[in-house]
C-alpha cells in the first residue's frame, strides 16, 4: 500500500473541515494532491533510472512526464484571493491524469 494515501485522505477531510469552520472570516482553504512530480528523491528513490521512469510513466501518467515544482506552485498562486474566492475545501490533484491510483 502507498502510505501517501491515507495522508492525502486525512488531509482533504481536514481541509474541509478547517474551510467550513472559517469560511464566516472569508478565508478559503484548499489542498493539492500531487502525483509524481520531478525531485531527487523520486529520480533516486523511486524511479532510480531512465527505463524505471518511463515505464512507471506510461502505464500511470496520462499527459506524459513527471510534474514540476512549478506546476504546483501555479495552483497555489490560482488559488491565492481573489482569483479562487468561490474555492474551498477542494483537493485538487496536481497528478498529470494519474487517476487509476487515486483514493
Amino acid at each position: 500500500m502507498n502510505g501517501s494515501s491515507p495522508a492525502k485522505a486525512a488531509t482533504q477531510s481536514w481541509a474541509k473541515s478547517l474551510a467550513f469552520e472559517v469560511a464566516h472570516l472569508g478565508v478559503t482553504v484548499n489542498c493539492d494532491a500531487p502525483g509524481r512530480i520531478d525531485s531527487k528523491q523520486v529520480r533516486e528513490r523511486l524511479h532510480p533510472d531512465a527505463e524505471a521512469r518511463e515505464a512507471y510513466i506510461s502505464a500511470n501518467i496520462t499527459v506524459g512526464p513527471f510534474g514540476q515544482p512549478r506546476d504546483l506552485a501555479d495552483l497555489a498562486v490560482f488559488l491565492a484571493p481573489p482569483r479562487a474566492d468561490y474555492i474551498t475545501g477542494a483537493m485538487i490533484p496536481v497528478d498529470g491524469g494519474q487517476a487509476r491510483l487515486a483514493f
